[in-house]
């Protein structure tokens, strides 16, 4: 259609050829919004532009350069300038009692090698009462829409079924045998998560699986707060569910002891279920 325009009478404009973005380097560690904010663009298209960055700011280690329109560039590095050369906004935290590095580091967004550099740790020890540097993102996590966290948030809620679960992987889980316990294709599961079906597993990794409810039947998540005199076998019969079935949506073994005032998560078949 493009070669045969004249006969398709399609009018295409002309595209000017010379470059409309360029290269910039700061040489610093830059938070995606702010260097957004410094070119005075919006932040999806600052990383439209630099897809390559999977987080919510440029790596510590770098690469630290960005991709810029051309006619923002003069911006970008006069707001840049007028800040002192800041490319992450920080908070002085004080470290109480019970804290973690890897704990303060998941809370605020970043990892624990990022603390241990701002703060010129060697190792993971923190004292109670000592005050931490801690770089922290601009927006909140969900405004980063183009992040591979969010990417995976949004892959995850994808709705593929009648009911989701949440599963937490285990140490010697694959996509293989996790696909196995919930009855569903592997490669789904993979999908589901947005992985490759050969893609490894990490302990602690949440992984979503959907199910579909059973023909004419309806399934809503409900919360069971156990009380004295339960059991596995009592609460099963109670909402037609099988005892397997309450170990695997509570990763519980066969052997696992239950309290009063302990929750379970239960997937239940409201047609089924008397009041």
């Amino acid at each position: 259609m493009v070669r045969n325009r004249t006969k398709y009478g399609l009018d295409i404009p002309v595209i000017a050829n010379k470059p409309a973005v360029t290269n910039v380097d700061p040489g610093i560690q830059m938070d995606l919004a702010l260097a957004a904010n410094y070119a005075d663009i919006p932040l999806r298209e600052l990383q439209s532009l630099n897809p390559g960055y999977n987080h919510w700011a440029t790596a510590p280690d770098g690469p630290t350069h960005l991709l810029l329109p051309l006619g923002k560039v003069d911006r970008f590095k006069t707001q840049l300038a007028k800040n002192n050369n800041r490319g992450i906004k920080v908070i002085r935290y004080k470290v109480k009692s019970g804290d973690t590095l890897s704990e303060i580091a998941s809370n605020n967004n970043t990892t624990v090698k990022v603390l241990q550099r701002a703060n010129n740790l060697k190792g993971s020890s923190i004292r109670v009462g000592k005050h931490l540097i801690v770089p922290v993102a601009l927006k909140d996590a969900n405004q980063y829409s183009l992040s591979e966290p969010q990417r995976l948030a949004k892959t995850q809620s994808t709705r593929r079924g009648n009911y989701k679960m949440t599963h937490k992987v285990t140490s010697g889980e694959s996509l293989w045998s996790i696909s196995r316990k919930y009855d569903v294709s592997y490669k789904s599961l993979a999908k589901w998560n947005g992985m490759a079906p050969s893609d490894p597993l990490r302990p602690g990794q949440s992984l979503v699986v959907w199910k579909k409810a059973p023909s004419g039947g309806t399934i809503r998540k409900i919360t069971y707060k156990i009380r004295q005199g339960d059991s596995l076998s009592v609460i099963a019969d109670k909402f037609d569910v099988s005892v397997s079935d309450l170990l695997k949506w509570n990763q519980l073994n066969r052997k696992a002891y239950i309290k009063p005032g302990q929750t379970l998560r239960l997937f239940i078949d409201v047609t089924k279920v008397s009041s």
